[in-house]
């Protein structure tokens, strides 16, 4: 059995995460890491091409994509979080939770729940903040 520590245990993580994550190695990990890293890229690189700045980008993007982070959050990301407007709600999730997210997600279009995928993100400000209240109610 995994531990998980209470920073994580806050985020949602189970032990089934931890041990899912810890089973990748080091070297799984980093691909999860720079894939997920690319899709941001070409996200913002597409809209840059738009003409979108990174101010104006920065939140559709994660309006868009859900983003991840090494946790516990340190103090000067948080800080810089919160210069941009976000808040505890939109912070990245633990990567120990993407593949339950990912298995969420294709779920969701595999079952053709796509459209009602949609119209309940925009009810939030990021998908991170979707993700957090689907994790919360236990439908991931």
């Amino acid at each position: 059995m995994e531990m998980v520590p209470d920073y994580l245990r806050e985020q949602g993580v189970t032990e089934a995460d931890v041990s899912w994550w810890n089973g990748l190695g080091e070297e799984g990990q980093k691909e999860i890491r720079n894939s997920t890293y690319a899709a941001n890229l070409t996200i913002a690189q597409g809209l840059m091409e738009r003409g979108i700045g990174p101010e104006e980008g920065m939140p559709v993007l994660f309006k868009t994509a859900l983003q991840y982070d090494d946790y516990p959050l340190d103090e000067s990301f948080l800080k810089e979080w919160h210069g941009f407007g976000f808040g505890e709600n939109d912070y990245p999730l633990p990567w120990q939770l993407r593949d339950r997210c990912d298995r969420f997600i294709w779920h969701c279009f595999n079952n053709g729940e796509h459209d009602a995928f949609k119209r309940r993100a925009e009810g939030y400000r990021t998908m991170n903040a979707f993700f957090r209240d689907l994790i919360r109610a236990g439908a991931i």
